[in-house]
């Protein structure tokens, strides 16, 4: 598996009290029908970290 990382904000006007997630659960089923998964956990620094790993496709 490739592995890429990154940083990414999500800065919304939003109030933080508004529903502004990623929809990971939608996520998951697509990632996990590639063949892939993924991980969410808590950045020492704040925020989240999501980590995303699907197989890269073989070369016919």
């Amino acid at each position: 598996m490739k592995t890429s990382s990154g940083v990414c904000s999500n800065r919304s006007s939003l109030p933080s009290n508004k529903a502004r997630g990623w929809g990971l659960a939608v996520c998951r089923r697509i990632i996990e029908a590639h063949e892939g998964n993924i991980d969410a956990s808590n950045h020492p620094g704040g925020g989240t970290v999501v980590r995303i790993r699907v197989p890269q496709p073989h070369a016919n």
